[in-house]
């Protein structure tokens, strides 16, 4: 299972920078945008910490995004960054259409 298992990340923004993103799946809410044409574009993130408190990811870009089958079973990626009040956030969103819901993978810290 995907939530509070430690992963390391590869998160590429562009083509000229890539670094390694150790970090922790959490679930997810997610507001979401759908274009006419049916392209998903995450616009908010909320989570919870582990002291309970909840944070908001505002004005994400999506730096890429990609559609993997394992196990039969479909998810979409999402490599992003977005502001948390005055800091950058590097985090990876997964959604995964058949249970209807979001995990997020971000940098400990």
């Amino acid at each position: 299972m995907l939530e509070d298992m430690d992963r390391s990340l590869r998160c590429s923004v562009g083509n000229a920078w890539s670094r390694e993103i150790p970090g922790r799946y959490q679930k997810v809410a997610v507001m979401c945008w759908y274009t006419s044409g049916g392209k998903s574009m995450p616009q908010l993130v909320k989570y919870q910490d582990g002291e309970g408190y909840i944070h908001t990811i505002r004005d994400i870009c999506v730096v890429r995004s990609d559609e993997k089958r394992s196990a039969g079973h479909m998810s979409r990626r999402y490599e992003c960054r977005g502001m948390e009040e005055e800091r950058e956030m590097l985090f990876i969103l997964f959604y995964h259409p058949s249970r209807e819901i979001w995990d997020m993978a971000m940098q400990n810290g």
